[in-house]
């Protein structure tokens, strides 16, 4: 026997229609303990296998339990997913585009009770000490449902209450990671050994359903190459944008810090603020930064966190000594009380943590196999990666599930048609996501001054032309991006309005011409 740390676990029996063949049996596994240490046999089989824990994955279990199945197994490296280095730490946006599938496991009204609502936005920028320009917009949200920022430690840790809630039919294997995939001949499944980081033990499970949840950088994918017979169709297909390799990090900041060395300027924990830099060392031009406050809840004592996002090569990602970075923010950002603000260990471990790089847009070739009869489907950043341009990676990964959802609901809860399908009716949507990246803000960190300028200029250009004429001319992607549209939808319109503003330029020109002549 091998002890795992996992959920406590009821011996279940799977519905007739999920496995038709009924050629193998359920793991026997009681405990009475929520959340305990269980035992579970090696070489057991299990109805669904969700790799990786985070907010994909552990949405991905509780969207099965939803759907009536009752022995799913969550395989999460960390002990303590929910928890996250606070220098890498970001805020969510969750969407509308989201939303659906947070409703259909009961954590929509956590994110009214976490989240700040998007439908009044409000953004400040500070650039001195009286030096603050408060922007508001309001905006209709789709269906009545405005987005909401949260951080996503809080946002895991709403959804890891819900699996405690359903630990009578969800096995979560905390501290443990996939080592290898084997095809298992006689029965047809996929043979997962997963291995425990802190008690150096191993062991077997088998499945005919995998959810690859782990990451642009899937194990679940690395391992099948040697298994599948057609290694091709899971090929990552890479898309370029001038958003790649930017670096992001993060500084915990304390409650309400003041942004401005009179305190006339607070952080109002719903408001997002962009703090202007001067620059610092020998060429101020060259090494200016901004930091941004994103929103981090409505509970007034939450704490901030400063972001940062700038190319690698900026001289920013250069220091490495806690006190050289207090400097070059005293240098940068003259009017705000570094040093009053900032404790010395929340900027000894900004200082050293590594930076976490933007990657290339990629997608996989093929979101869903079937092997033997086996089916994998690969979700979230295991299946599509990008920037966070247009706030879509949660997003997308919460449609991603959502189709899922439909997909079993239409094959009866079977996943070897469910596979074929699940791909077919989601291929389009995410190539089209592709191009979206591509396109949508890809400058708006302002790593290259004028096609920022050029990327603002468009935005203001199809906003008024959509004002004039709104069944010819649609927002920019970026606006776009939170219409309750496909990403193909999407897509066709930005296309069409690029289309008719090269017809309304040649008009113009046209029209010019001969008035000249």
């Amino acid at each position: 026997m091998v002890v795992l740390n996992s959920v406590s676990f009821v011996s279940v029996s799977l519905p007739e229609k999920r496995f038709q063949n009924g050629e193998w049996s359920l793991c026997k596994v009681r405990c009475k303990k929520s959340w305990a240490m269980c035992a579970l046999e090696k070489g057991t089989a299990v109805g669904a296998v969700v790799v990786g824990g985070g907010p994909i994955g552990s949405v991905a279990a509780l969207m099965l339990a939803a759907r009536g199945w009752k022995d799913i197994t969550v395989v999460e490296r960390s002990s303590e997913p929910w928890v996250s280095n606070p220098a890498r730490t970001f805020s969510y946006l969750v969407s509308h585009r989201g939303q659906k599938m947070l409703r259909e496991i009961g954590l929509d009204d956590e994110l009214s009770k976490l989240g700040v609502p998007t439908d009044v936005n409000s953004f400040a920028l500070v650039s001195g000490d009286k030096a603050l320009q408060v922007f508001r917009s309001y905006v209709k949200p789709e269906g009545n449902r405005p987005g909401y920022w949260m951080l996503r430690t809080h946002f895991l840790t709403a959804i890891y209450r819900l699996l405690e809630q359903r630990s009578d039919v969800i096995r979560v294997l905390k501290g443990y990671h996939l080592e290898s995939i084997q095809k298992v001949v006689e029965t047809g499944a996929l043979e997962l050994e997963l291995h425990s980081d802190s008690e150096g033990a191993s062991t077997q499970i088998e499945t005919k359903f995998v959810l690859a949840c782990d990451g642009a950088n899937s194990k679940t994918r690395t391992e099948l190459l040697s298994v599948v017979e057609n290694p091709q169709d899971l090929d990552i297909l890479t898309y370029d944008t001038p958003a790649a390799q930017l670096c992001y990090r993060s500084l915990q900041l304390p409650l309400k810090p003041s942004l401005n060395r009179n305190g006339t300027v607070g952080s109002d924990p719903t408001m997002i603020y962009v703090l202007s830099g001067h620059g610092f060392g020998s060429e101020p031009s060259k090494s200016s930064f901004r930091m941004g406050l994103l929103p981090v809840g409505i509970d007034p004592n939450l704490p901030r966190r400063g972001s940062f996002t700038m190319p690698w090569q900026h001289p920013f990602w250069e220091i490495k000594d806690t006190e050289n970075m207090f400097r070059a923010f005293e240098e940068n950002f003259p009017y705000f009380p570094v040093r009053e603000v900032i404790s010395h260990q929340a900027m000894e471990e900004f200082v050293h943590c590594e930076p976490v790089r933007f990657p290339l847009i990629q997608r996989i070739r093929k979101l869903s196999l079937l092997e033997g009869e086996a089916s994998v489907f690969f979700l979230g950043d295991s299946a599509h990666a990008f920037p966070p341009d247009l706030g879509q990676g949660i997003n997308a990964g919460l449609q991603d599930l959502e189709v899922l959802y439909d997909t079993l609901h239409q094959t009866q809860e079977d996943v070897a048609a469910a596979s074929s399908l699940y791909h077919e009716e989601h291929d389009e949507d995410i190539q089209a996501l592709m191009r979206l990246m591509q396109i949508g803000g890809p400058y708006q960190y302002r790593q290259d001054k004028f096609r920022n300028t050029l990327w603002v200029f468009n935005q203001v250009l199809r906003k008024n032309l959509h004002k004039l004429a709104p069944g010819l001319f649609y927002p920019q992607v970026f606006s776009l991006i939170s219409f309750d549209l496909s990403y193909k939808e999407i897509l066709r319109l930005a296309n069409q309005t690029t289309r008719n503003i090269f017809i309304l330029i040649f008009l113009l020109v046209s029209l010019c011409l001969k008035v000249v002549l």
